[in-house]
């Protein structure tokens, strides 16, 4: 009910503002500091004076948006008995890192006319979000009518999804090819489709529940997916000539900063696992497995961010870390940044409010969830960007 009432209220608010007073609600607020962005993003310069990027407004919104969708998903996990716990995280990492890899297929200029705005920020997160919900019912459903199918049967199940899946494919890519400029070999997709559905398989043997399966057979799929637009980036120059007349730009690809910048996140990640595992009893929970990915997300963000604008001339889009970039003159500083800005939230969650969140089972992991996802996906982008050059 108070879901209902937060969600209701400020729709209907806008919703009469729009009808009554356009001028006011869409061209001085919603468009200038919402949508506004959202299209300089996609012409890849500025329109009617907007300039791409967040701004205080958005930044608030969002945030507000966020915490809605948070306190969803812990009603919802709660009422439908999913646990969010290591594992779940863990099988959603796919999902993750397919977020990032699309929004980088954005800028290499893959998509097209309306399509396109549902891989730039933050559309794409919700495109993501109906994915993983997608996935999370297939494996409900599953686990509620399927105790006693056999594997196999499972995995026939699971597979009715994954063609669902391939035909929203195929009906988009196909039925509005002008809006994309590359396409992948009609196999490609069916053969990872069949990668999909037997580590599904793989899974339910392996005693992974329905759910994670699910979800980690998914988010594979849609990574190994985008993972093959990538890299066929690199071999079609149609698609990179398209991508030259578009942004006047000249591609410089920088492959090796895959490594760089995924060594970075790892080796302060293990060093700081390291360090929990030696370390007092304190110290272990604090740099426990659930929480390392929560660092490794955020440092994997910050070394991509830092090796972007330092070193490759890129430019931040959100507004504190941009205001601490132009203070200390090096976005270097946004890894001790995201350092402590997971430790606080680390504390909050495990220590200072342990037994108030008792009292509510999945909240504390719903964060961690969370946190994991917004570190992991932008750092994907950032990084993938870097390599493709663009």
């Amino acid at each position: 009910m108070i879901l209902s009432i937060i969600v209701l209220v400020p729709v209907v608010v806008i919703a009469a503002g729009l009808a009554f007073y356009p001028e006011l609600f869409w061209d001085q607020f919603i468009y200038k500091y919402f949508w506004g962005p959202v299209v300089a993003d996609k012409e890849s310069r500025p329109v009617d004076g907007i300039t791409e990027g967040y701004n205080v407004y958005s930044t608030v919104v969002y945030a507000l948006f966020l915490a809605v969708a948070l306190y969803a998903m812990y009603r919802a996990t709660r009422r439908l008995k999913v646990e969010v716990d290591l594992t779940l995280i863990i099988s959603s990492l796919p999902l993750f890192f397919f977020g990032g890899v699309a929004r980088a297929l954005e800028d290499a200029s893959l998509f097209e006319g309306t399509v396109q705005y549902f891989f730039i920020s933050p559309l794409i997160y919700v495109v993501v979000a109906l994915i993983f919900v997608g996935a999370c019912a297939v494996g409900l459903v599953i686990r509620r009518y399927g105790q006693d199918w056999s594997p196999v049967r499972r995995t026939a199940a699971f597979s009715v999804f994954v063609v669902a899946l391939e035909v929203i494919y195929f009906a988009v890519t196909l039925g509005i090819a002008a809006d994309f400029n590359y396409s992948l070999p009609a196999f490609v997709p069916v053969i990872l489709g069949l990668v999909s559905i037997v580590v599904f398989h793989l899974s339910i043997l392996k005693g992974l529940q329905p759910v994670p399966s699910a979800t980690l057979s998914t988010g594979l799929l849609c990574l190994m997916i985008t993972s093959a637009c990538a890299l066929a980036f690199y071999f079609d120059q149609d698609w990179r000539l398209e991508f030259v007349n578009e942004t006047g730009r000249v591609l410089v690809p920088h492959v090796a900063e895959l490594g760089t910048i995924f060594g970075i996140a790892l080796g302060i990640t293990a060093v700081l696992g390291i360090i929990g595992h030696f370390g007092p009893k304190r110290v272990a929970v604090v740099f426990a497995p659930a929480n390392l990915l929560m660092f490794f997300a955020h440092f994997l963000d910050g070394s991509a961010t830092y090796r972007g604008i330092d070193v490759y001339g890129y430019s931040e889009k959100h507004v504190l870390p941009n205001f601490l970039i132009d203070v200390t003159g090096t976005a270097a500083t946004l890894l001790v940044v995201k350092f402590l800005t997971v430790l606080v939230i680390i504390l909050v969650i495990d220590f200072w409010f342990r037994e108030d969140l008792k009292r509510f089972p999945n909240l504390g992991n719903v964060m961690k969830f969370a946190m994991v996802f917004l570190g992991l996906a932008p750092g994907t982008r950032d990084a993938i960007r870097i390599a493709l050059g663009v």
